[in-house]
């Protein structure tokens, strides 16, 4: 079993980052075959918690994410040769296969299940009539408390469709405890559309996303009462994000950093 040094993995990851970015042309002109991936996807049967923007890939713990890519650039008649290989967050090698003499035709990886945590995926080509070359993507597995918390609450705040992706990285940011659930709720808000909404909806939005219930009629007259006396939303949020309740019934519940 081969060991590798996180560090070194993600250094050369960046590195494999840049040089991706060089034209196909480009590459072709210094006298390099442009073999490249495109069309990198992951997907979970029966789930849709999971979403890649090309380089970096999210899906949920317990599961088993398929891969599937294009390889660009081949000539015909030329030997390829491809090999992959999964390291944990620690650069532990995790498993890893080979194809040998392929076409351009997508393939598909089939990942064991995984634990909550990031990992890294490492693409080489290979072979007697190709420069080797290698190209490395991440991928975040995230607890899915943390993804159904970060799901409802950007439903309930009514986020920008342009931001709704985002709900993947904070998701992962509570996994991993890079983010607690007052920062995701603080930035959901600042990209969402509550500042403009009525009154009512928005008492009943804190509840459903922050509380992650609806409202009960005392509470709901309550922050009703609060608000004709001119008190802001945005000291509404934080008596919701800072109660006992969100950090005792809903953070610890679900085993997120409050």
């Amino acid at each position: 079993m081969k060991t590798r040094s996180f560090k070194f993995i993600s250094f050369l990851m960046t590195l494999a980052i840049l040089f991706s970015l060089i034209p196909a042309a480009a590459v072709s002109a210094a006298g390099l075959d442009p073999v490249g991936l495109k069309n990198i996807s992951i997907k979970v049967k029966n789930s849709d918690a999971y979403y890649t923007d090309g380089v970096n890939m999210y899906c949920l713990a317990g599961e088993k994410p398929e891969i599937s890519a294009k390889i660009t650039g081949l000539t015909e008649g030329n030997q390829y040769h491809f090999a992959v290989e999964l390291y944990d967050q620690e650069g532990y090698y995790v498993t890893g296969d080979s194809y040998f003499n392929m076409s351009g035709d997508p393939y598909r990886i089939v990942l064991p299940k995984l634990s909550a945590g990031r990992y890294t995926i490492k693409y080489t080509f290979f072979g007697r009539d190709i420069n080797d070359k290698s190209f490395y993507y991440s991928i975040f597995v995230m607890d899915k408390n943390a993804y159904n918390f970060c799901k409802n609450l950007f439903t309930a705040f009514d986020v920008n469709p342009g931001e709704k992706n985002k709900v993947y990285s904070y998701a992962y940011g509570l996994t991993a405890d890079n983010m607690n659930a007052r920062s995701a709720i603080r930035l959901a808000y600042e990209k969402s559309k509550l500042s403009a909404v009525s009154d009512s909806y928005f008492v009943e939005s804190l509840y459903k996303g922050i509380l992650q219930r609806d409202s009960d009629k005392g509470g709901y007259a309550y922050w009703m009462n609060e608000i004709k006396k001119n008190r802001s939303r945005e000291s509404i949020l934080s008596s919701f994000v800072n109660s006992k309740e969100f950090e005792n019934d809903i953070c610890k519940n679900l085993n997120i950093p409050w």
